[in-house]
């Protein structure tokens, strides 16, 4: 289970009202797959939401740290390429909605621990600091 805690904050009230709203439909789809056969048809809908979500929200980062100037974009276009790739992956076979759930649940899991954390957030920091710098001068 994906948990919101405060170290995913960054201060961008757009970056954590996004991110704060995906931990509230990943705990909404762990709820629902406790009884996949009363909402199978709601599993496969907040899963494809998700997923969409997500990849749109990849992007989106991606254009902001373009606008920004940050150093290291390249790196952070292959990363976020990886797991748009890799939530898109499970559109493309025949898999029992509550197992395709889990799968991209797991994805966005990671994006969130392993690269959000420790790229994204640092990120989003420096640019934060960078245009507090030029507003003083």
């Amino acid at each position: 289970m994906l948990i919101w805690s405060d170290e995913y904050l960054t201060n961008n009230e757009e970056v954590d009202g996004f991110h704060k709203q995906v931990f509230d439909e990943i705990e909404d789809l762990y709820n629902k797959l406790d009884d996949t056969k009363k909402y199978n048809n709601e599993i496969t809908e907040l899963t494809d939401k998700l997923a969409e979500k997500m990849i749109k929200h990849l992007d989106s980062e991606i254009e902001y740290f373009q606008n920004e100037g940050i150093s290291d974009l390249d790196e952070h276009i292959k990363s976020h390429a990886y797991y748009k790739k890799e939530i898109g992956s499970y559109d493309k076979h025949f898999l029992p909605p509550a197992i395709r759930s889990i799968l991209i649940i797991e994805i966005i899991k990671d994006y969130m621990q392993n690269h959000f954390l420790a790229f994204d957030a640092e990120a989003i920091n420096k640019i934060k600091l960078k245009n507090i710098n030029l507003s003083e001068l």
